[in-house]
């Protein structure tokens, strides 16, 4: 899926956001001169004396706009030269940086990583900022890293101004859950609390049911598909056909379709390489980029030649659902999944205090991340998914309370083409009480950008970036107690 505008130009501050949990403790080494070093944990006295006594006074640089400056406190995510007169070892202590979010300006920048060592290709990089072959660190001499290690800073030149992504550590003691394994089976024969690590490569058509406290961390690569690739095709006039396909029938409500796309109520799709078609209401309408799930015979028709494509129909409606809390879910391809309308594909019957982050959620046809209370749904790329970005909800007559999105791209959604008036686009969220939205790029939608409506009480929608969307920017309706600051909104309908 291409991605055709990517991050704002304009307007970008610096900042770090941090993911912290737990204690470390970090050994860092340093030679005598100039170092490249860094703040690997959370201290509460970031004084660079304070942490490094051994250095020299007036000696720490950070390097912002192509300029140095002398610095005292030391930030995480910024890297900093220092002098030392004599080479020595400091062990530093702290909670533990899981993940790092790191605003980026054009050119070059000192940037350093958290408490884990970090392979270079697993650096997140949404925006395409980051130039190939263009990270150096310093040991006397620059020389090229293979991974990022805590403590140390390095260069890194990047084409644009965005952010880039430090994804948090594997959880230590985890099962292994490798394609082809039947994951809900494993979640079932473990106890609550336990964490799991989903290996690279596509796990299709899982449906996962969440104990209480588990953690789903995903390797780089790790794809959870809910479709089933199609491979025997037959012929009927002039049409192909995909027989006993006996998944569905499950219909979204009426009157929510825009013209032309009567059946963005049902949530199966159907993809050529990747892209969605659009689902016609009679095999008389079926044409190239069009199809026609006949639910009477289990026929799925298509007028495209599938030779030398991938063809794929979404089966599976949900990632993630169970009403388990403190559930975690982390480093994930989450896709393809038949999520109905005004539910997720992550979450969407979910319990409270969940945490989502740093995944990437697409081509699911309802909502992408459905949460309830207390959850953190931080630094994904949410877009291209059928209805929605994300929503919050909870059982009739229950508010939602303090969760926060932050961080996150949440854009192209509502390929189905469901009424924006009902319900579609970026973002919906109802009933909430000290719901938060900060920092997040919100672009393109086929709906409003960010809309809270219905009983939204003490919101915050602070430092979003809201461009291109079809409908309203931001709009705060049949709600009180809003703040709504710092936000660049432009170019909405």
């Amino acid at each position: 899926m291409k991605r055709f505008l990517l991050i704002p130009l304009v307007l970008f501050l610096s900042y770090t956001i941090a993911d912290n949990r737990n204690e470390c403790e970090v050994s860092i080494s340093y030679q005598s001169g100039w170092n490249l070093i860094s703040l690997p944990v959370e201290v509460g006295d970031a004084h660079y004396q304070s942490l490094f006594p051994n250095s020299i006074e007036g000696t720490l640089y950070s390097f912002t706009d192509n300029v140095y400056s002398g610095e005292t406190e030391m930030n995480l995510g910024q890297g900093y030269w220092l002098f030392f007169n004599t080479e020595g070892t400091e062990i530093l202590t702290g909670e533990c940086v899981n993940s790092l979010i790191i605003s980026m300006n054009e050119g070059w920048n000192m940037i350093s990583g958290g408490s884990y060592s970090v392979d270079i290709s697993d650096i997140g990089d949404p925006g395409g900022i980051i130039i190939e072959n263009a990270v150096f660190g310093f040991d006397g001499n620059y020389f090229t890293p293979t991974t990022l290690e805590p403590g140390i800073g390095y260069w890194i030149k990047t084409n644009n101004t965005g952010f880039m992504i430090i994804g948090s550590a594997p959880p230590e003691g985890a099962i292994e859950i490798f394609p082809g394994d039947d994951i809900n089976y494993i979640v079932d024969n473990n106890p609550e609390g336990t964490a799991f690590i989903i290996k690279a490569g596509i796990h299709r058509m899982q449906e996962i049911y969440p104990k209480n406290g588990n953690t789903f961390w995903g390797e780089t690569g790790a794809i959870l598909n809910g479709s089933r690739i199609l491979t025997e095709f037959e012929t009927e006039g002039g049409l192909y056909y995909v027989a006993n396909q006996t998944q569905g029938d499950w219909y979204g409500g009426s009157d929510i379709c825009q013209e032309g796309w009567e059946r963005c109520n049902h949530p199966e799709d159907l993809y050529f390489d990747d892209e969605p078609l659009r689902h016609v209401n009679t095999l008389a309408d079926v044409a190239p980029g069009k199809w026609f799930f006949n639910y009477d015979n289990d026929r799925i028709y298509f007028a495209d030649d599938p030779t030398g494509h991938t063809v794929e129909t979404s089966v599976t409606y949900f990632a993630f659902t169970n009403s388990a809390s403190s559930v975690t879910i982390q480093n994930l391809v989450i896709e393809k999944f038949a999520s109905m309308v005004m539910m997720g594909a992550v979450g969407s019957t979910g319990g409270e205090n969940w945490l989502v982050e740093g995944n990437e959620v697409r081509l699911n046809h309802g909502v992408g991340v459905f949460v309830r209370s207390e959850s953190i749904v931080r630094n994904n790329y949410i877009h291209h998914n059928g209805q929605m970005g994300v929503g919050t909800g909870t059982e009739e007559g229950f508010w939602v309370t303090n969760v926060l999105f932050e961080a996150n791209e949440i854009s192209y959604n509502n390929y189905a083409h469901i009424n924006p008036g009902f319900e579609a686009g970026g973002s919906k969220f109802s009933l909430t009480d000290g719901l938060e939205v900060i920092g997040n790029y919100v672009h393109h939608n086929i709906g409003p950008g960010l809309w809270t409506d219905i009983d939204n009480t003490n919101i915050l929608y602070e430092g979003n970036w809201v461009w291109w969307n079809q409908n309203e920017g931001i709009v705060h309706e049949i709600s009180h107690d809003v703040v709504i600051r710092n936000n660049d909104v432009r170019y909405n309908g």
